[in-house]
């Protein structure tokens, strides 16, 4: 009603808990979601068809399989319906990153568009050697962008830890 715009981010631990606790609730514009734990390309299609019926257009991230049944990380960024998204080429993104960051830009928020980043940090690893790796890596991208940006994720880390200016610093 202000002709403000809503963001939610949320790590929902699996694509049937974020359909049901967020996509199915929420009321925002955007939603920017970690570890979908999408692990085939049917799941991701019915994922989509999913999102689509609860009125969001999506662009997910395949996650990455870590047993059999089992996977860790995948992402999801989600407009509602009638707000243009497109997902950044798969090229841009390091391969073996997809599944712990995605980028789709969104056709609103500021003229032009924006892009948006979903980040997953490792758990329990604090600043380790591969969550440097992914900062590293989403920093770079980050700085090559040409307009604004919002990133959202599940950091893992300690506040302290990881602020936006030593972060965007680092590379």
């Amino acid at each position: 009603p202000r002709g403000l715009w809503a963001i939610e981010t949320a790590n929902a631990n699996s694509w049937k808990a974020l359909k049901k606790a967020v996509l199915s609730r929420s009321r925002a514009d955007v939603i920017i979601a970690q570890e979908t734990k999408l692990l085939s390309e049917s799941s991701l299609l019915t994922a989509q068809r999913q999102a689509r019926e609860l009125g969001w257009s999506p662009t997910l991230s395949m996650a990455h399989r870590t047993a059999q049944y089992h996977g860790s990380g995948g992402n999801a960024i989600l407009a509602r319906k009638g707000i243009g998204i497109a997902p950044i080429p798969d090229t841009v993104i390091r391969a073996d990153l997809r599944h712990r960051l995605q980028a789709s830009w969104v056709g609103g928020i500021c003229k032009g568009g924006i892009y948006i980043l979903s980040i997953y940090l490792k758990d329990d690893e604090g600043l380790s050697e591969t969550n440097m790796y992914i900062l590293e890596q989403a920093a770079i991208y980050i700085k090559a962008l040409k307009g604004p940006w919002i990133i959202a994720g599940d950091w893992n880390l300690e506040p302290h830890l990881l602020t936006a200016a030593n972060w965007l610093n680092m590379v």
